[in-house]
């Protein structure tokens, strides 16, 4: 035998394993498929098929998942009260100290008018009294409309 048909003979033979293990690979499956699936809910109470598992799991379960629903609303409507009284609590005494300082420069003012030979230093300490007062309520308006935007 030839060098020539020597090699030829070894590239059949390669070609004939790489053939048979290409039959091989098509026969196996080529891919795993793999389904995942996810479920997802909003708000305090799961889905009903959710409870019935949750039941199947460990019996009253879905019971306690009421009842835990009901004492966080609870507990959130009564934070969402206090903060809104502070809040009222807090505009309330903002509102009272205003109103004394601003009545505290407006009498200021009208003794410095009375009591000096030049009025019109007290009708400006009077002026700037109220004009404070009415820019910090008209500011105030103005940031509490942005805020409900």
């Amino acid at each position: 035998m030839s060098r020539r048909s020597r090699r030829n003979r070894k590239k059949n033979v390669n070609r004939n394993r790489n053939q048979r293990s290409i039959a091989n690979r098509i026969q196996q499956p080529l891919a795993k498929t793999e389904t995942t699936t996810l479920r997802q809910f909003s708000g305090p109470i799961p889905p009903p098929e959710t409870l019935k598992q949750y039941d199947e799991i460990k019996p009253g379960m879905a019971e306690r998942v009421f009842e835990l629903t009901e004492k966080q609303v609870d507990h959130r409507i009564q934070l969402e009260g206090k903060a809104l009284e502070y809040k009222n609590n807090q505009v309330s005494r903002a509102q009272w100290l205003s109103f004394i300082i601003a009545g505290s420069v407006v009498i200021s003012g009208v003794i410095v008018a009375t009591a000096a030979s030049e009025p019109q230093w007290g009708s400006l300490l009077s002026g700037s009294g109220l004009g404070s007062v009415l820019l910090s309520v008209m500011l105030r308006r103005k940031v509490e409309e942005n805020n409900q935007e």
